[in-house]
């Protein structure tokens, strides 16, 4: 695409963790961006559009922040949604990457994406966000999402990129492994400096799907990853490879210490998923298992 790479920008990443968590939040909400998050974050992104039917499994909003196109996934909600998750079959995504034969993804993702892409590409398009005039001039495109919304954003991505969209700097949080070692390779050399996997903790969430399918289906994380161990304070941990176990791999044993999500549904110090909506930020129980992949 030519686009210029970037390093990682934490505050960008926390503006970016606001906007992955209001895509949890109510469509009346988002589309008057006065959600909890969407306050929070103190900025206010224009023209949005929400992109979901009351079937679909999860949903996406389109919208401007200045002179920036930005698309949120919504991660796991509904018991629905949980469905998709657990379809992880892995296929090849023959629209979203046509020149890598040998790449395969989710399938479960992949279907989330061909759902919602019409609507997300068609209100892209309308506010500018594609080359579509004499003078080719365009404007990029930067995605986000937690959970399965960051695993669905990912293959968003490539999808954009295919069609013709500048995809710019995108920051996704708490994403499970999305596809094979070959997606995982051809992504992070395709997004070098314009993609950063945030990790925190020991989300659990991370570790999916668990080893044994890592070894049956040859799941692979994609880099670059950015690893909080504690609080942003604390700082940060780089790792450009996906399976780098200096980094979230280190706490691959999730089923031995960790079961309560709380790390999943916290990030950049700050509730994430559908207690991020909340005025609280005590998240229940269920609320948990919900947001959960």
């Amino acid at each position: 695409m030519g686009l210029a790479s970037a390093v990682y920008d934490e505050k960008m990443a926390i503006e970016f963790a606001h906007l992955s968590s209001a895509a949890y939040c109510s469509n009346a909400s988002v589309q008057a961006w006065d959600c909890v998050p969407c306050k929070e974050m103190g900025r206010q992104v224009t023209d949005t559009k929400v992109c979901g039917t009351p079937w679909d499994h999860t949903q996406a909003y389109v919208g401007k922040l200045d002179n920036k196109c930005v698309v949120s996934f919504e991660g796991t909600e509904t018991y629905k949604s949980m469905v998709t998750d657990l379809n992880a079959m892995l296929v090849h995504p023959d629209l979203e990457m046509p020149e890598c034969a040998d790449c395969k993804v989710h399938i479960g993702y992949l279907r989330q994406w061909r759902v919602l892409k019409q609507c997300v590409q068609s209100h892209l398009q309308s506010l500018g966000c594609k080359a579509n005039g004499t003078d080719g001039s365009t404007q990029q495109v930067h995605l986000t999402g937690h959970s399965m919304g960051a695993a669905v954003s990912a293959v968003a991505m490539t999808g954009l990129a295919t069609d013709g969209f500048a995809v710019g700097q995108s920051y996704n949080f708490g994403m499970p492994r999305t596809g094979n070692g070959a997606f995982a390779s051809t992504f992070t050399k395709q997004f070098a400096g314009r993609f950063y996997r945030i990790t925190h903790h020991k989300d659990m969430i991370i570790q999916m799907p668990p080893p044994m399918w890592n070894v049956s289906m040859s799941y692979q994380h994609i880099g670059h990853e950015v690893f909080y161990d504690g609080t942003v304070p604390e700082g940060y941990k780089n790792c450009e490879e996906g399976e780098d176990e200096k980094c979230s791999k280190q706490y691959h044993r999730w089923y031995l210490d960790d079961w309560t999500f709380k790390d999943h549904l916290t990030y950049m110090d700050m509730p994430t998923g559908n207690a991020g909506c909340q005025s609280t930020t005590t998240p229940s129980a269920v609320q948990a298992m919900l947001v959960m992949v």
